[in-house]
């Protein structure tokens, strides 16, 4: 039942649309060929002929204003104002030792390896946002496990942020790391 009346409602609006859709003017193709082609001795392509048949022949385009092209936003306007995130030596991390509920927070060194219990943690970089920009600071990490026996395995290697330390989370049974800051 209302697969029909959608029909019926769809039908009505196609046969009310039908004289507003019958009066718009259609271009007559072979009188638009045959103008082109008798003023293609003076250099008057066929789509400028069909303009000037749509806008009439005393319309012209508009021309634009000094104040109006003086408004029009330059796309490239952000290209010198781009400020790129600023580089730090110092990134500050808090590391959770989940077994102790051991809460401590450190100033790592870039290029440095630091040890806490069984983790090894190397910050390879530190950025901070500039000031004038909506506060964050992101580090590339990379934190591995020293085993007892046998080779160390990677915990984790990639860059974590401060505004959303979930984002990159390091996911490991005893510990937890996240960046808190980069400083200098």
């Amino acid at each position: 039942m209302n697969n029909r009346l959608g029909l019926i409602i769809f039908l009505i609006a196609i046969c009310l649309s039908w004289p507003v859709m019958a009066q718009e003017p259609a271009i007559d193709q072979d009188q638009a060929v045959a103008e082109s082609d008798s003023e293609a001795d003076d250099g008057t392509d066929f789509l400028g002929t069909i303009i000037q048949q749509q806008l009439g022949e005393d319309e012209t385009t508009p021309e634009l204003s000094d104040d109006a092209q003086e408004s029009f936003i330059d796309p490239d306007f952000l290209k010198d104002d781009v400020k790129a995130y600023d580089d730090y030596p110092v990134v500050t991390v808090r590391i959770l030792d989940k077994i102790t509920a051991d809460t401590r927070t450190y100033d790592l060194e870039i290029g440095k390896t630091v040890a806490y219990g069984a983790l090894r943690i190397r910050p390879m970089a530190c950025k901070k946002s500039p000031p004038i920009e909506e506060p964050e600071s992101a580090s590339f990490l990379q934190i591995w496990e020293k085993m007892h026996r046998g080779a160390d395995q990677w915990v984790y290697s990639g860059w974590m942020f401060a505004s959303s330390p979930s984002l990159a989370a390091m996911e490991h049974p005893v510990y937890d790391v996240w960046v808190i800051d980069c400083k200098d």
